[in-house]
C-alpha cells in the first residue's frame, strides 16, 4: 500500500510485518522501493458546457501523490493567454466573471503536478 500523506514517507511502498509471537515486539513498517507518481492531477468542473449568470469559474484541481505545482498553470480564454489573472487556492483556481463577457467562451487550461506529470482540459462556458 502506499501511504497518503505529505510526508518524506510519500511514494514508497510499505509493508507491515506480521504479528508477533504474544510477548514480542511489532516490528512496524518496513519501507520498500520509492513508487514514482506517474498520475497526472485530475479536475472538477472541467468537462461539459456550463452557463453562468455573472458567476466566476472554479475548478478544483486534485494530486494525492506529489502535490500540484501551481507555477505550472496557464489558463487560455478564446485563446488569449490569462494566466497572470487567474486566482489560484491550495485546491481549486478561479477565473474571475470581470474576464467573461455575455456569450460563449472558450476555456482551456493545462497543469502539471510536482513530478511532471500534464493534464490539460476544454470546456465551453455561456455567459447570459
Amino acid at each position: 500500500w502506499i501511504a497518503n500523506t505529505n510526508a518524506e514517507l510519500l511514494g514508497h511502498a510499505y509493508q507491515a510485518s506480521a504479528f508477533p509471537t504474544p510477548g514480542l515486539d511489532f516490528e512496524g513498517l518496513i519501507m520498500g522501493d520509492y513508487l514514482p507518481d506517474t498520475i497526472a492531477p485530475t479536475f472538477s468542473n472541467a468537462d461539459k458546457t456550463r452557463i453562468l449568470y455573472g458567476d466566476p469559474v472554479i475548478t478544483s484541481i486534485s494530486e494525492v501523490q506529489s502535490g500540484v505545482d501551481w507555477d505550472s498553470l496557464i489558463v487560455f480564454i478564446d485563446k488569449e493567454d490569462v494566466t497572470s489573472e487567474i486566482d489560484k487556492a491550495e485546491i481549486d483556481f478561479t477565473i474571475p466573471s470581470s474576464l467573461l463577457s455575455i456569450g460563449t467562451h472558450s476555456i482551456e487550461f493545462s497543469i502539471s503536478d510536482n513530478a511532471g506529470n500534464t493534464a490539460s482540459a476544454k470546456f465551453d462556458v455561456k455567459v447570459k
